[in-house]
């Protein structure tokens, strides 16, 4: 097993909560205030004078362009803690932004998607007669879903060819974890998401695949954009106990260690940790730790490099702003941010759930 580096701060888990639920902001004299406020006091690096005397919120971010710095509307921050416990009205796909639209990274079964014939891979450029060229994921977002029951014209280009598909949006509740048995021996556990009771879900889809004789395991964090602090944790707790699972930078430069969560049960047969370019965040979180203690083999391809920790603000209009408050690193301080998670075994064309 590697050491942690130095010994600094630690952190309990009254504070760990904090990063899962939003705090609130002094009331200023107007929203623009209040974000001023927030960015000159909690951004995790000092905000210039020329970006705060922006007129407007939209300006203020446009200028200090960190896309995860983002300004919620009530409507579209209750869309988003929706999507990380993979609970929305839509058409059950998972993207990101890319320069002609929207990639969409997975499709959920049985989703309007998938009725829809849509895949992998597929590039949505324009939804509802808007284009989606240029847009966030959560302004795509918040013109692909809508209420239930109603349709929505989506533009699809796959490969060289364009098309039209028409879907229904409807109620989705994806489960953030899933397992089953493979090769009758191999405990294998799907975490698409690290929503509120990811945790939980993972613990009972352990005991019931160790109920089955799973012998091995294979941990798949692939397409898996991240979610809450205090999940990753948890989740990192199943291979390491309560040792040292990240370290964290601030405003204030100091370095804080933060635990693992101790269970009862942790992993001591093989384990295959899968990951690719969409691991992302709260995924790297955990790919990082058990790479630092060697804890598993980890397969497939370097993540997306996202080693920045954001904190939702709520704002006195009902609106919130999540803004970036920290670095973090792996357990033996090493960078994640832009740089991703290296895999030991490199796997980027093939099956990689066939190889593990």
């Amino acid at each position: 097993m590697n050491t942690i580096k130095k010994p600094v701060y630690i952190l309990v888990f009254i504070l760990l909560i904090t990063l899962l639920f939003p705090a609130s902001v002094p009331a200023q004299e107007n929203i623009t205030d209040e974000v001023r406020y927030l960015l000159e006091n909690y951004y995790v690096d000092p905000v210039a004078s020329e970006i705060l005397s922006a007129a407007s919120v939209e300006e203020i971010l446009t200028r200090l362009n960190d896309p995860n710095t983002t300004y919620f509307s009530p409507e579209e921050y209750q869309d988003f803690v929706n999507s990380i416990n993979m609970k929305f009205c839509g058409i059950g796909v998972q993207i990101d932004a890319v320069p002609e639209g929207i990639l969409i990274i997975s499709v959920f079964e049985g989703s309007p998607a998938k009725e829809a014939g849509l895949h992998p891979e597929d590039i949505i450029t324009e939804a509802g007669g808007h284009s989606l060229a240029g847009l966030s994921t959560n302004e795509a977002a918040s013109i692909i879903r809508g209420p239930e029951g109603t349709d929505v014209k989506l533009v699809i280009k796959r490969g060289q060819s364009t098309f039209d598909v028409v879907a229904t949006r409807r109620e989705i509740q994806a489960p953030t974890a899933t397992g089953k048995i493979l090769k009758n021996h191999i405990g294998y556990i799907a975490i698409s998401s690290f929503g509120t009771d990811t945790s939980a879900a993972v613990e009972a889809l352990i005991n019931n695949l160790k109920g089955q004789n799973a012998d091995g395991w294979v941990i798949d964090l692939r397409n898996n954009p991240g979610g809450y602090v205090d999940t990753a944790l948890n989740i990192a707790g199943f291979f390491l106990n309560d040792n040292i699972a990240m370290q964290v930078k601030g405003q204030d430069n100091i370095t804080y260690l933060y635990k693992a969560y101790r269970h009862d049960f942790t992993f001591n047969q093989p384990v295959v940790l899968l990951i690719n370019g969409y691991s992302a965040s709260a995924s790297e979180i955990v790919a990082a730790a058990v790479k630092d203690y060697q804890k598993v083999t980890l397969t497939g391809a370097l993540t997306y490099g996202k080693g920045t920790m954001q904190r939702t603000y709520m704002l006195s209009n009902g609106g919130a702003l999540k803004i970036t408050v920290a670095r973090f690193y792996s357990p033996n301080g090493a960078t994640i941010d832009k740089t991703g998670v290296t895999p030991e075994i490199a796997i980027q064309k093939a099956d990689s759930l066939r190889a593990a």
